[in-house]
This record gives C-alpha cells, sequence and structure tokens, in this order.
C-alpha cells in the first residue's frame, strides 16, 4: 500500500520567520517554495517543510535526520556556523568523542536543536 509512496518530514515551528533564518543561516538552506504558514525545503533528493504549530519544541526525540558522507566535517562547518551539539551519553553501545557518537558497527552521529528546539542529527552509516 505506501511501498511507493514518498515519504517526507514536518517540523513544527513557534516562529517561522525566525526558523527561517535559521536554516539559512545556520544549515545553509534555501526554501523551494512559500506559502502562508509553510516553507518548503529540497535537500539531497528529500523535501522537509516546516510549519506553525503552538506545540512546536515538545517533541524530546529525533524529528529529523541528515545522512551526511563526511560528520566531522559536517560538524566543524555547523559549529563555524554557530550551531551547539547535544551530547547523549546514555545511548547502549554507543561512545562519544567530542560532539560525535560512535557504535561499534561505525554509525556515526551528532544532534543539535533548531531554534524552535526541534531534535535534529546529522549521521554518516560507515
Amino acid at each position: 500500500m505506501l511501498e511507493n509512496a514518498q515519504l517526507y518530514t514536518s517540523l513544527p515551528v513557534k516562529d517561522l520567520e525566525r526558523a527561517k533564518q535559521f536554516y539559512q543561516e545556520k544549515l545553509g538552506l534555501t526554501p523551494k517554495e512559500e506559502t502562508e504558514g509553510n516553507v518548503f525545503y529540497e535537500t539531497g533528493g528529500s523535501k522537509f517543510f516546516l510549519y506553525y504549530s503552538p506545540s512546536a519544541g515538545s517533541n524530546q526525540t529525533t524529528a529529523a535526520c541528515f545522512n551526511v558522507a563526511d560528520v566531522e566535517g559536517t560538524v566543524a562547518q555547523l559549529k563555524n556556523r554557530g550551531v551547539e551539539f547535544e551530547h547523549y551519553d546514555e545511548i547502549p553501545g554507543v561512545r562519544r568523542d567530542g560532539d560525535i557518537h560512535y557504535n561499534e558497527q561505525g554509525f556515526q552521529c551528532s544532534w543539535f536543536k533548531d531554534s524552535e528546539d526541534n531534535i535534529i542529527s546529522v549521521s554518516q552509516y560507515a
């Protein structure tokens, strides 16, 4: 039934202009389209959008993941743009070195919060 459906992410925001500024200035992303109360982005063949919601920032789990070829380089670039990373030292089977979390299978991941407290990750699969 859904095996051929395209999946995309939607992220709630309390302040759409503040979120647009974060995604442009910190992540280097430019909106593809804007409608009243929504901002649409495309990156790496995927799509996501920001939408106004009064309950934005209440999710305490990862809301979206960017799969990248070089986590270390991406984290360094994002830090240079002022992104602050989260540390989760209680994940079983995962160790952390600086802002990057590793597991024995070669998975690497870092998490940060956007301007609306959505938890976003950048990850790399070995």
